[in-house]
């Protein structure tokens, strides 16, 4: 069985989860939310494999590692 990885980040200037790199050659999407983010990426991963000739049968794992970074500012010392 192949490993694929897919890299997702949470944009929140625009508030969405996208890919941010991929095993998949052409693999670029985005979604409201990072389960959403996830069907859509079977979805397209499947159909990119397709393309690529990869329609024989064997079976594929697909990790989506999911990065999103917070910040918080702390009030200023009295």
């Amino acid at each position: 069985m192949s490993l694929l990885v897919v890299k997702a980040a949470f944009d929140r200037e625009a508030g969405v989860w996208c890919v941010s790199d991929s095993d998949v050659p052409g693999l670029a999407t985005e979604a409201s939310s990072f389960d959403l983010l996830c069907m859509k990426v079977e979805v397209m991963v499947a159909e990119l494999l397709e393309l690529n000739g990869w329609s024989d049968g064997r079976e594929v794992a697909i990790e989506i590692i999911a990065h999103s970074t917070s910040k918080i500012q702390f009030a200023a010392p009295c």
